[in-house]
Order: C-alpha cells, then structure tokens, then sequence
C-alpha cells in the first residue's frame, strides 16, 4: 500500500499531494500533487507543483511533459555540473 501525505502544505482542499517535503521550522515546503480538474487553466494539467520558503512563493500547474521535461534538464544540469566538478580535481 502507498502512503500518501496526508493534506495539502498550502491547506488546499483542491489538491492531493503525492510526494513533499516539509519544513516546519521555516514553513516551507516543495509538492506535487494532483489537482482537481476545477482548478485546473488547461485540462491536461492534473498536477499541482508548489515551492514556497520565506523568499519564493510559487504554485502552477503542470502536464506529464512538463514533469518529464523539467526532471529531464534538471538531471542533465547536475550531470554535466558534475563532470566539470571532476575534471577540475583532475587538473589539480
């Protein structure tokens, strides 16, 4: 059986989360969740993704490319971050 979070960081009743993580000493937190279609700009956006700490405040609505694309350039980011981190041990 999956355990999903319990509710909504942000206290939204319109969205499911299915993965996050919370801090509550800042009262932050980054989710993704489902949405319902009523609060949905376009249909094929059924996931909600919120970031929120004491200097960013962002809620949107995404599609599956849209997750796939963003993890998709995120990995590639950290990849080649680490590549240049290795080769400049290497040259040390």
């Amino acid at each position: 059986m999956i355990h999903l979070p319990e509710k909504c960081p942000r206290g939204l009743s319109t969205c499911q989360p299915l993965a996050n993580l919370v801090d509550d000493e800042k009262n932050g937190f980054i989710c993704c969740g489902l949405n319902d279609v009523s609060d949905r700009v376009h249909e094929q956006d059924e996931f909600a993704h919120c970031w929120k700490n004491e200097h960013v405040d962002y809620r949107d609505h995404w599609d599956n490319r849209d997750i796939i694309d963003t993890v998709s350039v995120l990995m590639r980011a950290l990849s080649i971050k680490a590549n240049i981190d290795y080769n400049a041990k290497e040259k040390i």
